[in-house]
């Protein structure tokens, strides 16, 4: 379905005003793809091949996508209402190019920053359970830590409170925020998930779900099975379910490795979970974030100790003195980062029996067939040596045998030789006679 005369209405903010119109809000073509949001004034034109939006019209300018072959977006031009080229990127694996130049390296934890000299500033991300990230920071001058945004969000992902420094947010502006997708310069700021766009005002998707007979009792257009605190969409296609691995995680690093190791293989081994890789995959986020928590709270824990001798009067929670309370987080911390980094160092691999307490069975039975294919290849070989030496003594007799008959040996003659002489003297009777 193509969009003809289209008019924009007055609304350009992108915060959807809630108006009537008479022949609904929204259109989709055959393939069930938004092609025109009446209220936000945008008109979407998609690839007839992967369905994905090639071009996004609104009352500010709009936005032409590129897509190689295989899905993958490989480049974005941002133009103006007068049709100016504001923003030119291409995207080489995790290296972003402006405009002809390097500007971004993408990693899991945040970003490079590039200057037109190529000097790198380097962003991090501190995310949630649900990849969202919820602060960036970058190094300061004297060891410390610059703070430059950090975001609060709505459950469906809405950024609802953003703080952070002009420089990061005018000049290079942080633009991965929900699940850590990027924000694209519209109305309504939809995130690109790779095979679909996320509206997080709507709280859903405006393309059809690429895997819905997995989900038919949910509209193709929701998130996350409307469930948005426990699951995720990665990539717009499929969601996981790692909140109870990220519970899990944090709650065994309390405990010991040993006791952590079991109770971790128990759960995965059990009915509640659905997927052992979101599982698994969870049990890392919670790991990496009990590290980082644990170091934190160990300080913080450190520093009450000190400041707390001095004052042994002033209490803390639960009535203790400043100074125990800080013993006690020195103490949880410790644990908590110690038995965190020992499950990092073992992975995570839990579930359809691969869990750690598995791990030495594993290694014996591997051990056994090794021992079983060696021994089996000693037999072999000591059954080939066996055969050559019958063999080579069955040779040495016949070659024996043929050297005492052709040499006029008087010891035994060999019988093929002496049936052979039997032969040639019948013929040589026979030829006399006739």
């Amino acid at each position: 379905m193509s969009i003809i005369n289209l008019v924009f209405l007055p609304s350009t903010s992108g915060i959807k005003t809630g108006t009537s119109y008479p022949y609904g809000e929204f259109v989709y073509d055959a393939n069930g793809n938004l092609t025109h949001d009446e209220d936000r004034n945008i008109a979407i034109t998609y690839s007839s091949w992967n369905n994905l939006p090639t071009s996004i019209v609104f009352v500010e300018g709009h936005i032409d996508n590129y897509y190689g072959r295989n899905g993958y977006k490989i480049g974005k031009k941002s133009y103006d209402r007068h049709n100016r080229l504001i923003l030119d990127e291409q995207y080489l694996g995790d290296l972003v190019i402006s405009s002809g130049l390097p500007q971004r390296i993408l990693h899991a934890d945040g970003y490079v920053s590039l200057d037109s000299r190529l000097q790198p500033t380097y962003y991090y991300h501190l995310k949630d359970h649900l990849g969202n990230v919820r602060a960036v920071v970058s190094p300061g001058a004297n060891n410390t830590t610059l703070i430059n945004q950090t975001n609060e969000y709505y459950a469906f992902g809405m950024v609802y409170t953003k703080t952070g420094g002009s420089l990061l947010d005018v000049i290079k502006p942080n633009k991965y925020k929900y699940n850590g997708k990027e924000e694209q310069e519209m109305p309504g700021k939809w995130l690109d998930y790779g095979a679909r766009f996320y509206d997080t005002q709507l709280g859903r998707w405006h393309s059809v779900d690429p895997f819905a007979e997995k989900y038919r009792r949910w509209s193709p257009y929701n998130y996350a099975v409307n469930n948005p605190i426990r699951f995720i969409d990665p990539d717009g296609m499929d969601i996981w379910d790692q909140i109870l691995g990220v519970a899990v995680s944090v709650t065994t690093n309390l405990s010991n490795p040993i006791v952590s190791f079991a109770l971790r293989d128990g759960v995965a081994n059990s009915s509640i979970i659905s997927s052992t890789d979101d599982y698994n995959s969870g049990l890392d986020k919670g790991d990496k974030a009990s590290l980082v928590a644990g170091a934190f709270m160990a300080a913080d824990g450190s520093r009450n100790v000190v400041s707390g001798l001095s004052v042994a009067t002033v209490t803390g929670p639960a009535g203790l003195t400043v100074a125990a309370t800080g013993v006690v987080e020195v103490a949880v911390g410790a644990t908590l980062s110690t038995n965190a980094a020992a499950n990092l160092a073992v992975g995570n691999n839990y579930g359809s029996n691969k869990g750690p307490k598995n791990l030495v069975e594993e290694a014996k039975q591997s051990q056994a067939k090794k021992e079983a294919a060696t021994e089996r290849q000693t037999n072999r070989e000591a059954q080939t040596e066996r055969g050559n030496s019958r063999t080579g003594n069955s040779n040495q007799g016949t070659r024996g045998s043929h050297s005492s008959a052709k040499g006029g040996d008087k010891g035994d003659k060999h019988p093929n030789a002496e049936a052979r002489r039997a032969r040639e003297q019948r013929k040589a009777d026979e030829k006399k006679n006739k």
